[in-house]
């Protein structure tokens, strides 16, 4: 237990700092400080438009599937394979290498912004493999999506459009879904 002398200064000292006493002038220089350090980005205005992200369906390249591109935590994306073509509706949906169905795989992990674009890393659903990822978009419809194995340099990009509906909770897609 703390002596009653101690609390009381420490009571005193607790009761003479109080933001809301500072006055507005100190409140902005706060937050001028706070904004001038990165800690806190200014609210956006009504009147300025958002920058389009990468959240939502996209088109792979060649018409295979349809990737969720959605938030997973704290300025994180993760991608989760949830279109996948297929011939007839009664065809079974492929399997990952650990033998899951590749419906609502998550590919796409940990995709933190850098720059212009988002890193992270994207698995192969039939190996397992893993590498490298960067996320950008080149416009509001496409995005570029490269993996790599250590270095950018040695990769292949491939180009992901967005799609403009909702895939079926089955992940089953016939081919002409995608050319909506």
């Amino acid at each position: 237990m703390m002596p009653a002398r101690a609390a009381s200064r420490m009571m005193v000292v607790c009761r003479a700092w109080r933001p809301a006493a500072a006055g507005p002038a100190i409140a902005f220089a706060l937050s001028l400080i706070v904004s001038a350090l990165g800690g806190v980005a200014a609210p956006a205005r009504a009147d300025q438009p958002r920058k389009p992200g990468p959240i939502g369906y996209w088109v792979l390249e060649q018409n295979q599937g349809v990737v969720q591109i959605y938030s997973c935590g704290w300025q994180t994306l993760c991608g989760a394979l949830v279109g996948i073509e297929v011939d007839h509706p009664a065809d079974p949906i492929p399997m990952t290498w650990d033998r899951r169905s590749q419906c609502r795989f998550v590919l796409i992990a940990d995709l933190k912004p850098r720059g212009d674009a988002w890193v992270g890393s994207i698995t192969d659903p039939k190996n397992g493999h893993s590498y490298d990822v960067r996320v950008s978009m080149a416009s509001p419809g496409v995005l570029k999506v490269r993996g790599y194995l250590l270095f950018a340099a040695f990769g292949q990009t491939q180009t992901w459009t967005r799609f403009p509906g909702i895939p079926p909770a089955d992940c089953r897609m016939s081919p002409n879904a995608f050319t909506r």
